[in-house]
């Protein structure tokens, strides 16, 4: 591959890992709260780690 080809595959990357990223981070500051600790109460391990997340969103950023 030439170089510019790297260069736009990297671009193409970069970008991709940026809107997953973005998506992330609006999905945790929008989230339910409640609905969050009501599933963390049923032992949801995922619900439990997103609350953590959602409470300390400097440590997520």
């Amino acid at each position: 591959m030439t170089g510019i080809g790297l260069n736009i595959l990297a671009i193409i990357l970069l970008l991709l890992l940026n809107g997953i990223l973005a998506m992330s981070e609006t999905a945790l500051l929008s989230v339910r709260k409640a609905r969050l600790q009501t599933r963390a109460n049923d032992g949801d391990r995922r619900a439990r780690a997103a609350l953590q997340l959602a409470q300390t969103p400097n440590r997520f950023l």
